[in-house]
């Protein structure tokens, strides 16, 4: 298994991302691919602090869906799982994933969001609206569409599709997720994940 973040001046915020992908349990330390576009020393600091993981550095801003698939091409996992450089993942993460597409039925299996912001009634209300329909609770099911910031592909779904493609930000999830239900994919939202 793969893991690729799309980076751009994460600050801090990846290293909590970077930390919690390290310490994945029950699976083979997966391979982690950063990109990052910020062009301002952050793809170095990470490659000298984070010697274990690939970074590819990029010289200017670079729309998400771009630069997923920049890291997507750099490897040849099986399956890729994809995160935000704002995101901290528990330490079953990956194997959950790995355990439903085990199974062998699904293109893509996600899970939820938490909150990253529960002290903030603004940014509540905003996790709220964006995420109301992947929040850590309910039964897993098939669903229409997942967010790509707890998502993980099998890796044949980019050789029949082809790569992200470039839209809208906030729109690359709603559309790729659309060309994978549009080809009788199926993709799978385990809330516990």
């Amino acid at each position: 298994c793969a893991v690729v973040v799309a980076s751009f001046r994460p600050g801090p915020l990846i290293y909590r991302c970077l930390h919690s992908l390290l310490i994945q349990e029950g699976v083979s330390p997966p391979e982690i691919i950063v990109v990052d576009s910020s062009a301002d020393g952050t793809a170095k600091r990470l490659q000298q602090e984070f010697p274990m993981i690939s970074v590819i550095e990029l010289e200017r801003q670079t729309p998400q869906s771009q630069a997923r698939n920049i890291g997507i091409a750099r490897t040849q996992a099986q399956f890729i799982a994809i995160t935000d450089h704002d995101c901290v993942v528990p330490p079953d993460w990956l194997q959950r994933l790995l355990a439903w597409h085990a199974q062998g039925l699904y293109e893509a299996v996600g899970g939820a969001v938490g909150n990253g912001t529960p002290d903030s009634a603004v940014g509540t209300a905003s996790y709220l609206i964006e995420f109301n329909e992947f929040l850590p609770t309910g039964t897993p099911q098939p669903v229409e569409m997942i967010p790509h910031c707890n998502i993980c592909f099998r890796r044949e779904v980019f050789t029949k599709i082809g790569p992200f493609i470039e839209s809208p930000p906030g729109a690359e999830d709603l559309l790729y997720n659309f060309l994978i239900r549009q080809r009788g994919g199926q993709i799978f939202f385990d809330p516990h994940i």
